[in-house]
C-alpha cells in the first residue's frame, strides 16, 4: 500500500492530499511553459524541504522553495486542514510553479548570499 507524504509544519504533521481537480490542473500545465516544470512527485520534495512560507488566511498558504537541484524558487500553493489527536491534517495542493515574482525572487537571493 502506498501511503501518502507527510510534511510537519509549525508543531503539526500534515498528508499530503489531492484533489482529483487540482491534480488534473498540475497534470494540464506540466510542460506547458518553462514555469510549471514541476509534477506531483516533485512537487512533494519541494513541500518537504521547504525554505519559507507566506502565510494567507482560512488555512491557505504558499510555501517557498529555493534551495533545490534547479536552483529555482517555486511557489507550492496549498490549504492546511488541522487534524485531530488520532488523524493527521490534509496539506491540499492546488497550484505549484517556478516563481516569476520578484518579491519571493528577492527573499530567495537574500538567504542566498548569507
Amino acid at each position: 500500500m502506498h501511503h501518502n507524504k507527510r510534511i510537519r509544519y509549525e508543531k503539526h504533521d500534515y498528508e499530503i492530499f489531492w484533489t482529483s481537480q487540482h491534480a488534473r490542473h498540475v497534470c494540464s500545465n506540466f510542460g506547458q511553459d518553462k514555469l510549471h516544470d514541476v509534477h506531483h512527485e516533485d512537487i512533494a520534495q519541494l513541500l518537504e524541504h521547504c525554505d519559507g512560507v507566506e502565510e494567507e488566511n482560512n488555512g491557505r498558504c504558499t510555501f517557498l522553495n529555493w534551495n533545490n537541484q534547479r536552483r529555482c524558487v517555486y511557489e507550492i500553493h496549498v490549504y492546511l486542514v488541522k487534524g485531530s489527536r488520532n488523524r493527521p491534517g490534509r496539506c491540499v495542493v492546488y497550484s505549484a510553479y517556478r516563481s516569476n515574482k520578484q518579491q519571493y525572487l528577492a527573499l530567495a537571493a537574500a538567504h542566498r548570499s548569507r
